[in-house]
């Protein structure tokens, strides 16, 4: 039996290692600090180690928000977050279930947590965020489609490629490599990519929303972040824009031009953009969310006035 120092040196390993995990050690780490199965037994009957997953414990004060997770990775030899919970962790727009997900290429199934068996995982599949092994956002957006709808697919690889943590060119090859039949992910992706025909990504959430808002109701799609010049120079970069009509789409988002200054600086911006010939519509966040077929129903209105118009 060990002496009292010796248990608080073990103890004290312990706790730094986990302090890097999130509070979670595994069972063979707690051991290799030196602590017997005996001990980790009688501390978690203590209630100063608790079980959060197989063959994983936790210090119940060093826990945060991310310690299931961590513990379903550190569980499987392996495992990384992957689909909903990778989507979080690496930023991504329109995912909003906080689940515990993970992939392996083992055959276990944990309690407690969605296990993906995936026999393709490369290394070069996986990165680290905070400390959790997690599939890339290339990897991410090509797994997202077998738990989640193409609109949010969309929305993630539109993150994505605004963030810079993809290109579209590393979409599609990671696509085609995984790509077989049965498997939703690779396919939803296919369709996304098919969808956004190229060209800038959105420049943010609420942009790829109001696309999306658009298509439903039947609009044509819009060139995105088109250039405006007037008498050769230029004049603006327009959200959402049908250059053959000159319309354009100005998004206002829920914090949009709060300051005085910022709201002058949109007026002018507006009145020079209405000099060289187009017409505004302006669609607050509250909007798309909320009216969607109302603004799609006024963008097809101003549209077809527009170029009857110009016929």
């Amino acid at each position: 039996m060990g002496s009292p120092s010796q248990h608080a040196l073990r103890w004290s390993d312990l706790r730094a290692l986990a302090l890097d995990q999130h509070g979670v050690v595994t069972t063979d780490e707690a051991i290799a600090c030196g602590c017997s199965r005996s001990a980790v037994n009688r501390a978690v009957a203590r209630a100063d180690l608790v079980r959060l997953a197989p063959r994983t414990l936790a210090v119940p004060d060093l826990v945060d928000d991310r310690s299931h997770l961590m513990a379903a990775c550190l569980s499987e030899p392996g495992a990384v977050a992957s689909h909903r919970a990778a989507a979080l962790l690496l930023g991504l727009d329109g995912v909003e279930d906080d689940i515990v997900e993970v992939s392996t290429r083992g055959e276990q199934r944990a309690r407690k947590m969605r296990t993906h068996r995936s026999t393709d995982l490369a290394v070069g599949d996986i990165v680290a965020i905070d400390g959790i092994p997690t599939t890339d956002a290339t990897r991410t957006c090509c797994d997202l489609g077998k738990v989640e709808p193409l609109a949010v697919v969309e929305r993630a690889v539109e993150s994505a490629l605004r963030s810079r943590l993809t290109t579209v060119l590393r979409l599609e090859a990671r696509m085609l490599a995984l790509a077989r039949r049965g498997r939703p992910g690779p396919a939803t992706l296919r369709q996304v990519l098919a969808l956004r025909g190229g060209g800038e990504p959105t420049e943010s959430d609420l942009e790829t929303l109001a696309i999306q808002c658009l298509r439903l109701g039947g609009v044509p799609d819009p060139v995105r972040q088109h250039v405006v010049r007037h008498a050769g120079r230029f004049v603006a970069r327009l959200d959402l824009a049908w250059p053959d009509a000159r319309v354009y789409v100005e998004l206002d988002g829920r914090k949009h031009h709060e300051a005085w200054a910022d709201t002058v600086r949109d007026r002018r911006r507006q009145n020079a953009v209405g000099r060289a010939g187009w017409l505004p519509i302006r669609v607050t966040w509250s909007m798309v969310v909320h009216e969607g077929p109302q603004v799609a129903s006024n963008v097809l209105a101003t549209l077809a006035e527009r170029r009857r118009r110009a016929s």
